[in-house]
């Protein structure tokens, strides 16, 4: 099985969402606008849809617009998302990311009104071609941790967010709990002993030091590029991290997975071009390398607790998701197994069992 899963290839299976909007959803987005701005819309189209909130792009004549609903009142990640960018907004206004225009909340939602980013989305692009604009890449990343972080979560906060997904294993119906048991032999008590053990090796070996303002959600799907300038759409999870996560985080997220060379160059180019850290690209470089194991460790902690929320949550209906939560737990599979030893094996089926072409 383990040499199976570590050469097996990722297929992405993804269908066609539809992408029709209701006449209630149109409805309550015009409500908004109408008495948020004053704005009476003429067009409303998703741009897509997410567990917990939906994301439309607005017209009004030839003016633009982008939305975000959740119909949770005080939706904590819209929340989360609307003060971060008051902060990104407030050291680079539309540089980074878009404008955060408004956002409120009511009884029966949450809201977040941003500018719509007239640009090219980057995930049709190969590794070679976004990286042909790795200066501009670099210095998204250096301007987006120039972003003041004094009242920024840390890791610590990121860690507990990640076992309070786990521990809604609680809520999970006994029948559900009994066919993973029955069925894949994946049973709460080894998820929970992972979690611990995983948990306790970053705490003894993270580094809090070289804080810098960073977002867990930079990826292929969020980054966009308009005349060669490459800017995040969403930030939703951004926490205070030591610099080499940040930037660890952000490579591993577009897909460096066999492209080290890539990945050295790019580190290489950041520590030349930032303007935060006075630092010898061969120096900072090393550092990067030194911190790989515990910086593997934390996406692994991110990337299980979004697997088990996945799973148990919405269901393995979205194989697009559960191909690349797949392809990522591969390239750090092996620093994991060093830390929670055998129980890799429940680990490794949590990530293939559910697949559509699964390795038996």
């Amino acid at each position: 099985m383990e040499k199976v899963i570590l050469d097996a290839p990722v297929f992405d299976v993804s269908g066609v969402k539809d992408s029709a909007v209701s006449d209630i959803e149109k409805s309550a987005v015009s409500d908004i606008f109408k008495k948020v701005l004053n704005i009476d819309p003429s067009e409303v189209s998703r741009i897509n849809s997410k567990f917990v909130y939906d994301y439309y792009k607005v017209k009004d004549g030839d003016d633009q617009y982008a939305i975000k609903i959740s119909y949770l009142s005080a939706d904590p990640s819209l929340e989360a998302e609307a003060a971060n960018l008051d902060k990104v907004n407030a050291k680079y206004p539309n540089l980074i990311s878009p404008i955060k225009l408004a956002s409120g909340s009511d009884e029966d939602l949450t809201y977040i009104i941003i500018s719509y980013e007239q640009s090219e989305s980057i995930e049709s692009l190969s590794i070679n071609e976004l990286f042909s604009y790795d200066i501009s890449f670099v210095t998204m990343m250096d301007a987006m941790h120039e972003v003041d972080i004094s009242s920024s979560l840390r890791l610590g906060d990121k860690l507990n967010f990640d076992r309070s997904i786990i521990d809604m294993q609680e809520e999970i119906p006994q029948s559900i709990v009994d066919f993973m048991i029955e069925e894949h032999g994946i049973s709460n008590p080894q998820i929970t002993t992972i979690t611990k053990k995983v948990s306790n090796y970053i705490i003894e070996n993270y580094n809090e030091e070289n804080l810098v303002f960073s977002n867990f959600n930079i990826s292929k799907s969020t980054l966009l590029l308009r005349d060669g300038i490459v800017k995040c759409t969403n930030f939703e999870s951004c926490y205070a991290l030591n610099v080499f996560l940040s930037l660890k985080l952000a490579f591993t997220n577009i897909g460096l997975y066999n492209k080290s060379n890539i990945e050295k160059q790019l580190v290489k180019s950041y520590a030349t071009n930032s303007t935060i850290f006075n630092m010898g690209k061969e120096e900072f470089l090393s550092k990067y390398q030194s911190s790989q194991k515990v910086n593997k460790l934390i996406i692994f902690s991110d990337l299980f607790s979004k697997q088990l929320f996945q799973i148990y949550g919405e269901g393995i209906g979205n194989q697009p998701r559960l191909y690349k939560n797949f392809e990522k737990y591969n390239h750090i599979r092996d620093d994991v197994k060093e830390v929670i030893g055998e129980d890799i094996r429940i680990v490794d089926k949590l990530f293939n069992n559910f697949l559509a072409n699964h390795i038996e």
